[in-house]
């Protein structure tokens, strides 16, 4: 939203880094350019990764500006032409810069990443499990708004490391969307896809490997063997094959998801490209073939829906 004092965009959803409840919190913003921004407001939750990316040093910390912007609107020659991230804080934590420029005050907050991370998945993790109870008793167990929500808590749970519970919970959702959609429904299918995931970061490989099987041959057999999300189970069934040793039949989807690339998309366009570095590191590390091959990709992370 655009702050109405100031003329900056905000984020919607603030980075909530208390350690108790609401009582006497304190609101800051952190300034970023739009580039930074968009990551910024991409990201579902705050990582280790993301609060050392947008503080100078351990250090140094992350400045933020005051409380409440100024009344007057911010012109870009003042360093303001890009856009805010919210911070919620206890009072005290962070220290106010006694000679910083500028129409607003500027604070200092120091504290580790790993801190900031627990701090704000905790917040996140507490309002998603009050939103999934509030759409229970709301609108009942069955209601796309309460299946989102039992999604979007298995995301934030996934992202904390508390797979188990995830997984349960996904499952709780996909019993849901068989008894009330059908087997083969598209949200059935993504629901299921999901529970493979999980399972597979969780060390079920079986369990996933069979659950992915089910979503790849009903994409085929509901969607025909050419659609995007038919391509999509056959890289999600190859990973779990090559994860698991079976190179024979990874390999085989590999070459298959390849080969729909190229198709669909041509064999410059970066989808083609990216499917044909996969297929080469797969060649390469399982010695599948005698060709040199020079190019590299780590490995990418079975694709969930969440």
């Amino acid at each position: 939203y655009v702050h109405r004092a100031s003329g900056v965009s905000v984020m919607q959803e603030a980075w909530d880094l208390r350690t108790g409840g609401a009582e006497g919190q304190v609101v800051f913003f952190q300034c970023a350019n739009v580039p930074e921004f968009e990551r910024l407001a991409a990201e579902t939750i705050l990582s280790e990764e993301v609060w050392e990316s947008v503080q100078g040093s351990p250090e140094e910390g992350v400045i933020l500006v005051a409380p409440e912007p100024s009344a007057t609107r911010l012109s870009a020659e003042e360093g303001y032409e890009g856009l805010w991230v919210p911070v919620i804080l206890d009072p005290g934590v962070a220290i106010r810069e006694a000679d910083a420029e500028g129409p607003l005050e500027q604070w200092r907050l120091v504290l580790p990443a790993s801190q900031a991370a627990e701090r704000a998945g905790s917040a996140t993790e507490r309002r998603k499990r009050c939103v999934l109870c509030s759409m229970r008793a709301a609108c009942g167990r069955d209601d796309n708004a309460t299946l989102g929500a039992m999604n979007d808590l298995a995301f934030i749970l996934e992202a904390r490391g508390k797979t188990g519970e995830a997984s349960e919970l996904c499952a709780e959702a996909l019993a849901i969307y068989k008894e009330t959609r059908g087997e083969t429904h598209p949200d059935t299918l993504t629901c299921m896809n999901n529970l493979a995931f999980l399972l597979d970061q969780e060390g079920k490989p079986t369990e996933a490997e069979a659950l992915a099987r089910q979503v790849f041959a009903s994409r085929e057999a509901t969607l025909g063997e050419d659609h995007a999300d038919t391509n999509t189970a056959v890289y999600n069934l190859a990973e779990l094959l090559e994860a698991r040793g079976n190179l024979d039949e990874a390999e085989k989807l590999f070459d298959r998801e390849h080969e729909w690339c190229r198709k669909t998309y041509g064999p410059r366009h970066q989808c083609t490209r990216e499917s044909w570095a996969n297929l080469c590191r797969f060649r390469k590390v399982h010695k599948r073939s005698s060709a040199a091959i020079e190019g590299r990709l780590k490995r990418g992370k079975f694709t969930s829906a969440f």
